[in-house]
């Protein structure tokens, strides 16, 4: 069953991007009837087009496209003429090439699961299989059947593309001496097999990404032959921690402990006709399926230098970007650097390496797609930065309501906003407006810094004032984060500085609390609410929160407060706004 379309919608004041005309939406549909790979790895790219998308996507024409109940999509323009990106009108699997079976086995396998929201689905289907860059908010996991089912036809034409090329170039050169233009137009390599990485956090995530996998190629068939599956069994499932007696975790962090939380491994995948091979040589593999540290480690790093193994990649998914953004951000930072870089050394028949490969046009040729739970500035940077399909760029906005409802006690939140006159100075600024805000901090001050980096220096100015304080953060022991918590409930320190990622991956109640001060909103949404919530109830009375914030946590702020408090918030010529909660 292939994802339904979804009905025409259209949210008030937001012009409807689809024309209203069922003749021209019956057209659209029969224009798309054509194979999605034949169209994005055939685009000729001239220099105009070039130019367009060499540059920032921030830059591109933008247009808007409204999914009632969903929010928006904004479509930034590629290098083609033809509008791309309507998620009102209803496209199928048929209608990008994909094989029967591979429809079938697609359609089986979404039908077995329960996507929240139909129009997500349809939008993300769609964007997808036209090759676009895509940015899609979701709390949904099912987005992996589309990726995997894309990723997989993808395979199936490119491999039969070379098999092709070889018969005649074998062809010809039975016939005698093989013309020179015969060879220029059978270029279809890269420099390297592999051509699609798959990044996710955990061993469990890459777990799933190869059942799905698994599904989409052999569908009911029980006969598979899957090569080293006893041995991924056992290296990818287990680990799971007895949660029995932990009925107070929040759903979102039981479901990170659950399954095999390893976050350094590297896969590589082969598919050779009906076989998968998992655990193959990089270099032998069409997939690479890493965490980011996992993949870190062989580039310019302690394992290797195998940077040369991600120049010729065609698709580069980051899948749950919201827990590698709690795991190190700079991991991914690094790894983009990386990818499409041009290699020093090749082992490939240059004559069949296509020349967008040679000319360094690798990166209008494939695309990039980022998955993630929340909205954060980072992943807004890198797609606009890093995106560069010419087929264009899709980045959700959802709707964002926020979740102050959530806070059950009385509190009374002063928002302090600080300016900064550019970007790069944000942590300096952030810091100085600290040290103006704060004298020693009082008994009972909780301090949430939402980066490792921040901390480092916050901490160092506490030192610097003798303040009197304890922290906890992710490379503390646990001998030494015990006897933090145990000094600040019983007040023998004054203050307690807590990092974000510490949180995360801990969430402990934390006592003792009669001021909490947020030195950066939240990355992860439901942390300030969380927060207020956990702490103010020792406190016996209304909790005092500090909020420092400035226009780069604009996201942010949405998130929390949601969208329409947080452009009210931006919009008060007030330097110090009160949010009182009885």
């Amino acid at each position: 069953m292939a994802p339904k379309s979804a009905k025409k919608r259209k949210v008030e004041g937001e012009q409807e991007a689809s024309t209203s005309s069922e003749d021209v939406k019956k057209s659209r549909e029969t224009r798309e009837t054509t194979n999605g790979f034949e169209t994005f790895i055939n685009f000729p790219l001239d220099e105009p087009a070039k130019a367009l998308l060499s540059q920032s996507a921030s830059n591109r024409t933008i247009k808007r496209h409204a999914i009632q109940g969903y929010g928006k999509f904004l479509e930034y323009k590629g290098a083609g003429q033809d509008e791309l990106f309507d998620p009102n009108v209803k496209l199928t699997p048929e209608s990008f090439g994909w094989s029967e079976k591979l429809a079938t086995n697609f359609g089986n396998l979404i039908e077995s699961e329960v996507y929240p929201n139909e129009p997500e689905r349809d939008a993300v289907f769609q964007a997808i299989c036209k090759y676009m860059d895509l940015y899609a908010v979701t709390s949904s996991k099912e987005y992996r059947s589309i990726y995997t089912a894309h990723l997989m036809n993808h395979l199936i034409h490119y491999k039969n593309r070379i098999v092709k090329n070889k018969q005649k170039l074998e062809a010809a050169k039975t016939q005698g001496e093989i013309p020179e233009d015969l060879v220029e137009s059978l270029r279809d390599q890269g420099f390297v097999r592999p051509i699609a990485l798959v990044l996710c956090p955990f061993k469990k995530d890459a777990y799933d990404f190869v059942q799905r996998l698994k599904k989409i190629i052999y569908g009911d068939d029980s006969k598979t032959e899957v090569w080293n599956s006893h041995r991924f069994e056992a290296e990818f499932t287990g680990g799971a921690k007895d949660l029995t007696d932990k009925v107070d975790l929040p759903e979102d962090h039981k479901e990170l402990l659950e399954g095999n939380n390893d976050d350094c491994f590297r896969l590589g995948i082969a598919i050779s006709k009906k076989t998968l091979k998992l655990f193959e040589p990089f270099h032998l593999s069409d997939i690479l399926l890493c965490s980011p540290l996992g993949l870190r480690m062989i580039l310019n790093g302690d394992e290797g230098r195998e940077n040369h193994l991600l120049s010729s990649l065609q698709m580069v998914i980051i899948d749950r970007a919201d827990i590698m953004l709690q795991q190190n951000w700079e991991h991914i930072t690094l790894i983009f650097d990386s990818i499409h870089s041009q290699p020093t050394k090749i082992d490939t028949d240059i004559s069949r390496v296509r020349n967008l490969y040679l000319e360094g046009n690798a990166p209008h040729f494939s695309q990039l797609l980022l998955f993630s739970k929340h909205q954060n500035e980072l992943f807004w940077a890198l797609m606009l930065e890093k995106a560069k399909s010419h087929k264009g760029l899709v980045m959700h906005q959802p709707i964002l309501k926020g979740n102050l409802s959530m806070i059950d006690v009385p509190c009374c939140q002063e928002l302090h906003r600080f300016s900064v006159p550019k970007g790069s100075t944000q942590s300096d600024e952030r810091l100085n407006y600290f040290r103006t805000l704060t004298g020693i901090l009082p008994e009972g001050s909780c301090l949430f810094i939402s980066s490792y980096f921040d901390f480092v220096r916050v901490r160092n100015f506490l030192k610097s004032r003798n303040d009197s304080f304890v922290s906890c953060h992710e490379y503390a022991p646990e001998n030494k984060v015990l006897r933090a918590r145990d000094m600040f409930f019983h007040g023998r320190k004054n203050a307690l500085v807590v990092t974000e990622r510490f949180h995360f991956f801990n969430r402990r109640i934390l006592r003792g609390v009669k001021q909490l001060i947020f030195y950066q909103i939240p990355s992860h949404p439901l942390f300030y609410t969380e927060f207020i919530n956990m702490w103010s109830r020792e406190a016996g009375r209304k909790i005092k929160i500090i909020l420092l914030f400035t226009d780069s946590d604009n996201l942010r702020m949405q998130s929390v407060f949601g969208a329409q408090m947080t452009k009210s918030i931006f919009a008060s010529p007030r330097k110090i706004q009160a949010i009182v909660s009885e």
